[in-house]
């Protein structure tokens, strides 16, 4: 942690501080000071009236003492509980005490080497390597390799700093000079442990990322904590190449989808340092009560122009939605992937493939069944407004369609009561344009633009209705035992 990001880090755990209602408290403050070590506070002059002043103060007495943060930040628990601010405390203090420790004469090479351009697209190899950030990553080449001088390596193999080195050699883009630098970096340090450099793609060759659809994809999954509670666990990976995941987050806590919603642009922020971009696609993957969730409408902040701009995340980047309860059965899942295959190969999707189902209109159920059994796609059609459709038919057409083995389902959320809800007319034009304008292959894609398009108008539109299932059996993410499996 450079000294800038170290003076940051201890300003922002002095407002942490400040902001806490124990501390706020004069009487309660006394209390926590008396439950510090008294070898940590012996020689502390009185806290200044101002509790600003006051938290500050601690705080930059107490970080001159080893381990002195850690004991605050356990009695913070204490008294306030693993709330969010805490969490980020500790977080904090976790950061300023690894960054207190001394980088090696060869660490101090590379973070040259590293610093001699600021290119280097150092962040995507650290996460490689470390295969976990559920912490914020490093914010400096610095930071990076003193974490990873850190870690432990079995014996005769490569330390996660070695491999680190090599991985950054073999990426793209990278200046000749840069790449040779760091070869040689890492030979002469292979040589000094006695064991091989690591085997890296060529440069310009790594692995290709998200299978079919390239890129790099944020997969977010969401499972009821329990019968009748509104609170989720939370999960969330990102997956590059065949079978690798980066966990970010991983069942951490039961919580509401809007305080899910809150936190997810420190994930996405995450995705778009590791691709250097937004990701190729956020997967949403969720139980059947939850997939009208308009996940395509949770606000990430842009900076545009002068200001910031919370723009949906459906008009960053396209976002759908896989289903968690698809059925187990053999028979269903044969079909299901069948189908998928069939709409992945097509150029155009035939109409005859395609069913619609109108809610709220005269309709033959046999019909409905004879398309389905037949459809690669469902769109189901919200019923009109002051319609006398039963609650929830949507929902349950939708499973429907799912427990039949239709992989894509597009549906139009039943708003027929809220402000700039357009009518059925509308949508159905939207969504035909959309079916009808290239591979079905690209539909995400193109819902996005329209989203897009949408959200700079400020016109209402049919797609910030749109909801969209998109799911094949490969590239899922299976949890079997606390281990990651794709499939």
């Amino acid at each position: 942690m450079s000294s800038d990001a170290r003076e940051a880090a201890i300003s922002e755990l002095a407002r942490l501080l400040a902001d806490l209602p124990g501390f706020a408290d004069v009487h309660t403050r006394a209390v926590m000071l008396d439950d510090l070590p008294s070898r940590l506070i012996a020689g502390l002059a009185p806290l200044h009236p101002s509790r600003a002043v006051a938290a500050s103060q601690l705080i930059r007495y107490l970080q001159q003492w080893d381990g002195a943060l850690l004991e605050l930040a356990e009695l913070l628990v204490v008294f306030h509980g693993e709330s969010d601010p805490v969490k980020r405390f500790q977080h904090l203090v976790a950061r300023v005490a690894e960054s207190s420790g001394a980088i090696s004469v060869q660490g101090g090479e590379l973070v040259r080497i590293l610093r001699d351009d600021p290119r280097v697209p150092w962040l995507p190899s650290y996460l490689e390597v470390t295969g976990r950030v559920a912490d914020p990553p490093p914010d400096s080449p610095d930071e990076a390799v003193v974490l990873l001088e850190d870690l432990a390596a079995p014996p005769h193999q490569a330390p996660p700093v070695l491999r680190f080195a090599a991985a950054v050699a073999a990426r793209a883009g990278l200046h000749p000079g840069t790449r040779e630098d760091l070869l040689e970096w890492a030979e002469r340090f292979a040589r000094r442990l006695g064991v091989p450099v690591p085997r890296a793609p060529h440069p310009g060759q790594e692995a290709s990322y998200g299978g079919r659809d390239g890129g790099v994809r944020l997969v977010v999954r969401l499972k009821n904590y329990q019968p009748g509670s509104p609170d989720c666990m939370l999960a969330v990976w990102l997956h590059h190449g065949e079978g690798r995941w980066i966990p970010l987050a991983v069942d951490d806590e039961p919580q509401p989808p809007s305080r899910i919603a809150a936190r997810f642009g420190t994930f996405l922020k995450t995705a778009e340092d590791y691709a250097g971009g937004p990701p190729s696609r956020v997967e949403f993957m969720l139980p059947r009560s939850l997939l009208d969730l308009p996940v395509d409408r949770w606000a990430v902040r842009r900076r545009e122009g002068t200001g910031d701009v919370d723009l949906p995340l459906g008009a960053l980047c396209p976002v759908v939605v896989r289903d968690l309860e698809r059925p187990d059965d053999p028979w269903v899942r044969e079909r299901w992937a069948r189908r998928w295959r069939e709409y992945e190969d097509l150029h155009d999707l035939p109409a005859e493939r395609a069913a619609w189902v109108s809610l709220g209109h005269d309709r033959s159920p046999v019909t409905t069944v004879e398309q389905l059994e037949r459809a690669l796609a469902v769109v189901v059609e919200p019923p009109p407004r002051h319609s006398r459709a039963r609650l929830g038919s949507v929902a349950r057409t939708v499973e429907t369609a799912l427990d039949a083995g239709v992989p894509v389902v597009l549906w139009g959320r039943d708003e027929s009561d809220a402000d700039g809800c357009v009518d059925s007319g509308a949508l159905r034009a939207a969504v035909r344009y959309l079916m009808s304008r290239g591979s079905p292959g690209r539909l995400p894609e193109r819902i996005t633009s329209l989203r897009k398009e949408a959200f700079y108008s400020g016109e209402p539109s049919p797609a910030d209705q749109l909801a969209l299932v998109w799911d094949g059996p490969e590239g899922r993410l299976e949890v079997d035992g606390g281990a990651l499996r794709s499939l």
